[in-house]
Parts: structure tokens; C-alpha cells; sequence
């Protein structure tokens, strides 16, 4: 005859029960803490993702296209030819912005002071006297 050993089915007496309960409310509770620090966790690395991700993204901007935006001196300058101000670049004299002259611009022109008095235009009499 051979004796051996199985795992069968045994009905919990009340003690074991309210045990096995108590038991299973710690585990319960400690898979919550876990999960919890898994979000912050994973929460915590997807910031840095995202904020490395956001890098990559502009780096390759830049490099597919070979040119960067960077803080460049500017000046507006009149164009009386074509009536217009232009806004140009400092470092390289390129218009990179042109819009039609204002009204009072325009008329600022008829009031055009030379040598601190009004230019009179008309007949030419009392010029150059």
C-alpha cells in the first residue's frame, strides 16, 4: 500500500475564514499602494517623454529643414518709390515684412521740413532768394 499526498478541498473553520478575509484586505490594500506609485510612476515618465519627445520634434524641424527661428535686430525703412514700409533684417538687409504707407505718413511728406522750415512747393517764387 502507498501513501501519498493531495492538495484536496477543506472547508474553513470561522477562525480560518475571518484569517483568510484579513488577509485578503492587506493584499487587496497593498496591490492599491502598488498600483498607485505605478501611476505617479508612470505619470512621472511620461512628463519626461513628452518633454524629450517635444526636443526630438523640434531638432528635427531644424534639420529637415536646415533653418532655426532666432531673435534678429530689425528696422523699418520708407520706400517713397513704391509707397510702402519695408521691415528689414539687420544682419543681412533682406525685407522680410513690406505694408502700404499709413494716410499720416503719406501726408507727413507734404509737410516736409528742410532746414527747419516748411518746403513750399508751386511757383518757385521767393526760392532761392
Amino acid at each position: 500500500m502507498s501513501i501519498e499526498t493531495r492538495s484536496l478541498p477543506v472547508k474553513l473553520s470561522n477562525d480560518e475564514f475571518t484569517s483568510r478575509s484579513e488577509e485578503l484586505a492587506r493584499q487587496i490594500a497593498k496591490w492599491d499602494d502598488i498600483d498607485t506609485e505605478r501611476k505617479a510612476q508612470a505619470s512621472d515618465f511620461k512628463g519626461k517623454l513628452e518633454t524629450v519627445e517635444g526636443a526630438i520634434k523640434s531638432l528635427a524641424r531644424v534639420v529637415r529643414d536646415r533653418t532655426e527661428y532666432r531673435e534678429i535686430r530689425v528696422y523699418e525703412r520708407r520706400n517713397d518709390i513704391a509707397l510702402t514700409m519695408e521691415l528689414i533684417r539687420d544682419d543681412t538687409g533682406e525685407v522680410v515684412e513690406s505694408r502700404p504707407l499709413l494716410k499720416a505718413e503719406l501726408q507727413a511728406e507734404l509737410f516736409h521740413v528742410a532746414g527747419g522750415k516748411k518746403k513750399k512747393s508751386g511757383s518757385g517764387e521767393g526760392e532761392g532768394n
